[in-house]
């Protein structure tokens, strides 16, 4: 029995989530082409297919017929951006332009996150398109979704143009990150094949991924010609810094009243100890494997599935 579309009684929530998805899968990417160090690119990579996440949650509210087949969905997706992310990461330690072949193990998560044909992210995009097409939610976001793929090809370009720098001969390889290329580029499709749905895609599947790339190209082509050395930058954090300077002005001008009016209320309270606590918290996460952490509860979760 089909669903109902979304033009009918569908859950309002599961709109708006879905809105906020695509809107984030979107702006990630707008953001993080205004940044200037890699990793950075790569965290508003991962706020944008956070995005992608989001609108296949969504589909949670909107097909409650099928949360079966939603939840398997949100695992491939999970499993493959987990993987193919943390390589991305882990490749930063390693100054992959200093050898080809290290460039080419950064281009491989690059290459399937962005939805390249027969990648991993090929095989997590096409289930949640199809597990979209269950909702009808109608051309616009469809294409929506596959723009996304542009967006994230643009976005991983300008990563792999930063990790080209990044060449110093001296550092070693750890075994650690080649090792985790494999497992993105064969864990996924394993999770696939175990679901039913690593099946040889049809010509239309296979251009439906690949004329994103394609427009991904051209911008590239015309994004050069156009903006030559210049280029829009924002501070690491954007809407955070603007905050912090907002506090921070908030602060000198109290402190600044009490200098001139000696009945005003004392500001006691420094700004510098909220920041140095945030700094040891943040002292303290690096020295927990999360990501390790992650992907060993989303493996443990698949197999108890």
């Amino acid at each position: 029995m089909p669903a109902a579309p979304l033009a009918g009684d569908g859950d309002g929530l599961g709109l708006v989530l879905m809105g906020l998805g695509l809107a984030t899968a979107l702006g990630g990417v707008l953001l993080g082409q205004t940044q200037q160090r890699v990793k950075t690119v790569l965290a508003y990579s991962t706020i944008s297919q956070m995005g992608l996440v989001l609108c296949g949650f969504s589909l949670w509210f909107l097909l409650p017929d099928q949360r079966e087949m939603v939840l398997a969905m949100l695992g491939l997706l999970a499993l493959h951006h987990g993987l193919n992310k943390a390589a991305l990461f882990l490749a930063c330690a390693n100054q992959p332009g200093a050898r080809r072949l290290r460039l080419v193990l950064f281009a491989l998560p690059a290459v399937s996150l962005a939805a390249a044909p027969l990648t991993t992210g090929f095989i997590a995009k096409d289930q949640l398109k199809a597990t979209l097409y269950l909702a009808e939610p109608g051309g616009l976001v469809m294409l929506l979704v596959s723009l996304s793929s542009t967006a994230t090809a643009l976005l991983m370009w300008r990563a792999f143009g930063l990790a080209r720098e990044m060449n110093d001969r001296n550092v070693t390889v750890h075994p650690a990150w080649p090792l985790l290329v494999l497992a993105a580029l064969v864990l996924p499709w394993w999770q696939a094949m175990t679901m039913g749905v690593a099946n040889l895609p049809d010509f239309a599947k296979l251009w439906d991924s690949t004329w994103p790339l394609l427009l991904a190209a051209v911008v590239v082509m015309f994004w050069r010609q156009l903006l030559k050395d210049r280029r829009v930058t924002l501070p690491e954090g954007d809407l955070v810094v603007g905050l912090e300077a907002g506090v921070a002005a908030v602060f000198r001008a109290g402190r600044s009243l009490a200098a001139r009016w000696p009945a005003a209320p004392q500001w006691h309270w420094s700004p510098d100890r909220a920041l140095a606590l945030l700094e040891r918290i943040t002292i303290a996460e690096r020295r927990l494997p999360l990501v390790g952490l992650v992907m060993v509860l989303i493996t443990v979760l698949l197999l108890l599935r």
